[in-house]
């Protein structure tokens, strides 16, 4: 449990967590970008079918993918770049809940 009390004040407490917060806002947006930057062509590919359609499948998705590498997903491997895109995005999304988007630096 955390007090408020213990650093002075709530406005304290944000002024000490706030580079903090920065960081692992930074940091997981830069994860994101490598993600999106190493398989751009694949988020590409799903957008502008998302564009076309509205909304797609996990079948379409795996539709795009065998059309644009030739194969199959590696399930294990993909799973792992998904699980670390929306734990990434969660994490920014709940850092960003407690502060105040203008503030941050990026």
């Amino acid at each position: 449990m955390f007090s408020w009390l213990a650093i002075g004040s709530l406005e304290e407490g944000l002024k000490a967590l706030r580079p903090k917060i920065n960081d692992l806002l930074n940091n997981e947006m830069n994860k994101v970008k490598k993600l999106v930057t190493k398989h751009s062509d694949f988020v590409h590919a799903i957008a502008t079918q998302l564009l076309k359609r509205g909304d797609l499948t996990g079948e379409e998705i795996e539709a795009i993918y065998l059309e644009l590498y030739g194969e199959n997903r590696p399930g294990a491997q993909n799973a792992a770049i998904q699980r670390e895109i929306f734990s990434s995005l969660s994490e920014a999304a709940s850092a960003k809940e407690i502060i105040d988007i203008e503030e941050i630096d990026l």
